[in-house]
This record gives C-alpha cells, sequence and structure tokens, in this order.
C-alpha cells in the first residue's frame, strides 16, 4: 500500500492549490485526478469561459474602432478561431501547472478515487487496475457537475441540448440557441455567441437575470442584451423539451405556453456537488447539499477535508484555492479559518459585474444601520477617456461603526476593480480610511473613493 501525508482528491483549482501547499511544506502528496489535470476549471469553465470572453470582447473592440480613431476593414471571427486560441490557452496555463506540482514533488495519480475506509482511498484507472492509498490526511475537492432539467430525462450529450461543459467547445456557431437559466454561466454564454451571431433567447424562471445577485444587477444586465437584440423570457420555465428522432432542432415549451424551437438548447440551471461515488458513507462523512464542513473547511471525519463546488456552499474557483489553504494549512496546525462572508461574486459579461460582501438587506439582518453611496463611473477621467464610460460603483457601509460592508460595480473591468473592496472589507476597514486613500489618476478606482467621499465617515 502507498503511504501519504496528503491525499487530494480533484485535480480543479481547488485541488491543485491543496497539492502544491502541502507538498511545498515538504509533506508527501498524492494527487488524484479523473479525466484532464485542471478539471472543469480549465477545461471547461473559468478558464475556457473567459478565454472566449476575451475574444469577443476583443472583436467588440475591433468593431468599435471608429470610435477610437481607428479605421479597420473586413473584420471577421468565427468560433473556431475561438476555440483555437482557448486551446493554446489551457494547454500554456497545463504546463504552468504541472510544473508547479513537480517543484512541489506532487505525484499525480490518474483515475477514479474512492474512499474505503477512514485513511484508505482506492484509485480506479484504466483495464480496471485499482491501487490502494493510504493518508494522514484526506482532501475531497470532487466539484461539481450540471444540474439537469427536470422535463428532459435524457442526459445531455451536446448534440442538440448541452451544458456549457458542451457548447464551450463548439468550433462552430449555431443559427440560434436557447438557453434555459439566467444566471451568470446563461449570460456569459448567450452573449459570447450572440456577439458572434447566433441568434439567443434565455428563459429565465425568476423575476430578473443573475438571480445570484442583487435585482438591479440582473435588471441592468437584461437592458443591456436586450438592447443587442436577445430576446428574454422572465418568469418563464421550461415545461417540455423534446428532440425528435434525428432532427437537429428542439422544440421547448415554456410557461407562458408559448412554444420556441433551438437548434442549440444549453441547460445552464446551475451546478451541484459531485458527491457521488466517493464512498463518503464508507467513511462515515457527513453529506447534506454537498459535503458538510466547518470553517476549517474539516468533515465530521477529523482528518477529512473537502473543498470547493463539493461542499455545495461557495462555488466560485477563488474561493475553492483559499479553502484549500484553509484546508491543508489546519492539517498542519493552523486555526485560520475560511471568511464565508467576503468571497467577490464576478459576471464577465459586457459591461462586467461584481459584487463582494453583504447586500444592504443582508447588513439589516446582521443587525448593521447600512448606508448607501453610488458613483456613476462617468464622473471620472479614466472610464470617459477609455471610451467605456457605462456603469457605477456601489458601496454599503454600517452608519454605527463606518466600515466598509460590501459594494457592487457595474462596468468594463469591474472583476478587477472589485478586488480594492474586497481587500477593504478584509482590512476592515472604514469610511475615514477609503476617503483618505489617495489613488492613481487617471484609474478606475477612483470611483470607489468618489462613493466613499458620499458616505459619512463619522457614527
Amino acid at each position: 500500500m502507498n503511504q501519504y501525508d496528503f491525499i487530494i482528491i480533484g485535480g480543479g483549482a481547488g485541488g491543485i492549490e491543496a497539492a502544491v501547499r502541502a507538498g511545498s511544506r515538504g509533506r508527501t502528496v498524492a494527487l488524484i485526478t479523473d479525466g484532464e489535470l485542471g478539471g472543469v476549471w480549465l477545461n471547461q469553465g473559468c478558464i475556457a469561459v473567459k478565454s472566449l470572453v476575451a475574444s469577443q470582447k476583443m472583436y467588440r473592440h475591433a468593431l468599435a474602432g471608429r470610435k477610437y480613431g481607428v479605421r479597420m476593414k473586413d473584420v471577421e471571427a468565427t468560433m473556431a478561431e475561438w476555440l483555437e486560441r482557448q486551446l493554446d490557452v489551457i494547454f500554456e496555463i497545463r504546463e504552468d501547472v504541472e510544473q508547479r506540482l513537480k517543484e512541489a514533488r506532487v505525484t499525480i495519480i490518474p483515475g477514479r478515487a474512492m474512499l474505503d475506509g477512514a485513511h484508505r482511498v482506492l484509485v480506479e484507472q484504466t483495464e480496471g487496475r485499482k491501487i490502494e492509498l493510504q493518508a494522514q490526511a484526506i482532501v475531497i475537492a470532487s466539484g461539481s457537475v450540471p444540474t439537469p432539467l427536470p422535463c428532459y430525462e435524457k442526459a445531455p450529450d451536446g448534440r442538440v441540448v448541452g451544458t456549457s461543459d458542451h457548447f464551450v467547445k463548439l468550433t462552430c456557431a449555431p443559427r440560434n440557441m436557447l438557453i434555459v437559466g439566467g444566471g451568470y454561466i446563461g449570460c456569459e454564454m448567450g452573449q459570447i455567441f450572440h456577439t458572434i451571431g447566433t441568434e439567443v433567447t434565455i428563459v429565465e424562471s425568476g423575476p430578473h437575470l443573475l438571480p445570484e445577485m442583487e435585482p438591479d444587477a440582473g435588471t441592468i444586465l437584461q437592458d443591456k442584451l436586450k438592447a443587442e437584440g436577445m430576446k428574454i423570457h422572465l418568469n418563464a420555465t421550461v415545461e417540455g423539451l423534446e428532440v425528435p428522432d434525428e432532427s437537429d432542432e428542439a422544440i421547448v415549451r415554456i410557461s407562458s405556453g408559448e412554444e420556441l424551437r433551438a437548434d442549440k438548447v444549453l441547460v445552464a440551471v446551475g451546478r451541484k456537488a459531485n458527491v457521488k461515488n466517493l464512498g463518503l458513507e464508507k467513511a462515515g462523512v457527513t453529506v447534506d447539499k454537498g459535503i458538510t464542513v466547518n470553517d476549517f473547511c474539516q468533515t465530521n471525519i477529523p482528518h477529512i477535508y473537502a473543498i470547493g463546488d463539493c461542499t455545495g456552499r461557495v462555488a466560485l474557483a477563488h474561493s475553492a484555492v483559499a479553502q484549500a489553504r484553509i484546508a491543508v494549512d489546519h492539517a498542519l496546525g493552523s486555526n485560520r479559518c475560511m471568511d464565508w462572508d467576503n468571497v467577490p461574486f464576478c459576471v464577465y459579461t459586457v459591461p462586467e459585474i461584481a459584487a463582494t460582501g453583504y447586500t444592504e438587506e443582508q447588513a439589516r439582518e446582521k443587525g448593521m444601520d447600512p448606508v448607501v453611496a453610488r458613483c456613476p463611473l462617468r464622473h471620472v477621467g479614466r472610464p470617459m477617456s477609455g471610451g467605456e464610460p457605462e456603469g457605477f460603483v456601489r458601496l454599503i457601509a454600517d452608519r454605527k461603526t463606518t466600515r466598509i460592508t460590501g459594494g457592487m460595480i457595474v462596468g468594463a473591468h469591474a472583476s478587477e476593480m472589485i478586488s480594492i473592496l474586497t481587500t477593504a472589507l478584509k482590512m476592515q476597514a472604514t469610511v475615514a480610511d477609503l476617503q483618505s486613500t489617495v489613488l492613481p489618476h487617471p484609474s478606475l478606482g477612483e470611483a470607489i473613493i468618489q462613493a466613499a467621499k458620499e458616505l459619512p465617515a463619522e457614527p
């Protein structure tokens, strides 16, 4: 039996971070990965999608060249070329990940892992071969899988009906696409395909897009997407989905009674924790919506940890990476806890939308007295000179303590700007702290300082 200090189950963002962190501290580590190294994070999720987002934005800039005094002829783009670039990006990042794992002396073991008791892990490889491993600490980073559509019994295969895992690899833009679900996945993918020429319809069961965020965020994006020509059905559910035999078209019936047809149907109703066939019950690990963990990312079995999407908590790659550090450090004696409240959430559409900390409603539920300030991006120089003045910064502070408690940013590069707010929240910054901060001019971050100047600096 092969003995290690750490066994990491899952080769996505969180699993890689856990393996590198433990290995760089001199521990022996086995990283078990079922599929390509990088998991969904690299191959179908964050990196794969954001590569397409980057191509989409470059295409948009090229088409808008005249606005910047630049004339370009014959601006063209194809999904095949975007996918070619995506594969190059993935390859380069995977090479970097492999080098980091090598430097940390991590042993990579391909195969499907299953717990076989409290300390043992069985790895099933090709041709029925099995490897038996044992470790002092086990970190489960098995990720998530797309949530199925209740009215569609077949498993989506990507031919007509698929998930983002399928359609992020399409080499040809379909004539039209219907997206079930108006969350961040549906909106990002929808705008990518619409930009390249696909007619896109989004069906969302709630009253606004982006149900993960405050209502006005979804409303802003909804207005933008509609203005660009996308069709959006709100407060609508898909009650029937059928692909006739040998047909290349889906028939979709929604709750309004309308019957819609589409060449491709993207099911984007969310993702759920991947906890099946891991042997959790054999090891005695408690599972609810995901693997139950405490603030040290520790399960009810003290030496078994779980991080990332498989916990059913904050399903974001950067959260998984943070949880990986907490879990490994705790196994090595640290008592540092995971900060679940201060994890930024970003939507990489045009415009970008990002938020961190508490909303106004959440702040009130926590017993705070929230006060809100807003600064349009056009009030500062950089967005105007850069030709991207749409959007705003909204800050929330507690009137009693004057501490910054949350915020939302809408506009170009919001996913970068939110880092300033996330750091401010982590450092427990007050309104006065932000007001006295000097940032470069012209810069996007100045909008955050301008918003802070509208907040009371004293209780």
